[in-house]
């Protein structure tokens, strides 16, 4: 199993706060357009009838130019550090894949010595937790599980259930009468 490498991973700003992603939505270049971006810049800067073929209502040439290369930095920024993320992610995931692989092998002979041995627990208290955590996770998950039952059906019959209304009963005709019913 390899080591990650050293690296000095650069933290956000202090006080940043993202904004919303709705905020920038639908903003995103095209890969035609970050790819021209740095000849676009150079050809921006040397346009010398920029303002005559734009009008005098244009933003000027270098802030465009200089705009189109702070956003195209930001696109290769993103790109290295997506990139790196993937790698990272990758890394992770492996490492823990072997990781658990081996520890899930400690669990019985160190429950097994445990039982023989109860002190082991109170020696070795991480260990105990790291090899038994999922089993906690487990316990927790179904006692959470048990208690929301158990509200449930407590709420249950603590409503108030309103009884269905009772059908109007048809008096019996005293005996020896006859009904008739008329349709029209």
């Amino acid at each position: 199993m390899k080591a990650p490498p050293v690296v000095k991973v650069p933290k956000a700003p202090a006080g940043f706060i993202p904004p919303s992603a709705a905020d920038y939505r639908g903003f995103r270049p095209k890969r035609a357009e970050l790819a021209v971006v740095p000849d676009a810049v150079l050809e921006l800067r040397g346009f010398s009838n920029y303002a005559s073929v734009f009008g005098m209502t244009a933003p000027a040439a270098q802030l465009v130019a200089s705009a189109l290369e702070s956003a195209s930095k930001w696109s290769t920024l993103l790109a290295s550090s997506t990139s790196w993320m993937d790698f990272v992610k990758a890394g992770e995931g492996m490492a823990w894949k072997d990781t658990l692989t081996l520890t899930d092998r400690l669990k019985q002979p160190f429950a097994l010595a445990s039982a023989n041995d109860p002190s082991m627990i109170a020696r070795y208290p991480a260990i105990a937790r790291l090899l038994g955590a999922a089993q906690q996770i487990a316990k927790k998950a179904t006692a959470t599980k048990k208690r929301k039952a158990a509200a449930k059906a407590s709420a249950h019959k603590a409503a108030p259930v309103a009884a269905p209304a009772a059908a109007p009963q048809a008096q019996p005709a005293p005996q020896g009468t006859t009904t008739v019913t008329v349709t029209s």
